[in-house]
């Protein structure tokens, strides 16, 4: 038999999620029903909420959300810089990796094309 201490704290457990989780309205209307803040960033929050995950930037949260989470916008701005120069970088490295593939590509079927005229000239001489 459980304790009845033990039975209040698996209830206050349950229940403190629950109470933790509010409703997060953005400055464009949208709202996010039963949305927990999961993480904050320089440039906005990620929440879950019953529809998902999202990550919300600060500009499209209202003032008191923004005060709330320690907005900063030249933080917000570095941040956004460095996550575009991120991205430019691994767009670039994926282009190099695709241009390198095609290249073996065509050596592997530049090879099969000469082996198989190899091949068919030592079946003309034999």
């Amino acid at each position: 038999m459980i304790p009845t201490f033990l039975n209040v704290f698996i209830l206050v457990v349950c229940f403190a999620s629950v109470a933790l989780a509010d409703d997060l309205k953005t400055i464009n209307g949208k709202e996010y029903k039963n949305a927990k803040v999961s993480r904050v960033e320089p440039d906005g929050i990620v929440i879950t909420f019953s529809g998902g995950i999202v990550k919300l930037p600060f500009i499209e949260l209202p003032g008191d959300v923004r005060k709330k989470y320690g907005y900063d916008s030249q933080a917000a701005v570095a941040c956004s810089a460095e996550e575009q120069q991120k991205q430019a970088a691994l767009a670039q490295q994926r282009q190099a990796e695709a241009q390198k593939h095609a290249e073996e590509r065509e050596k592997y079927w530049s090879e099969q094309t000469q082996i198989k005229s190899q091949r068919q000239a030592e079946i003309q001489r034999a």
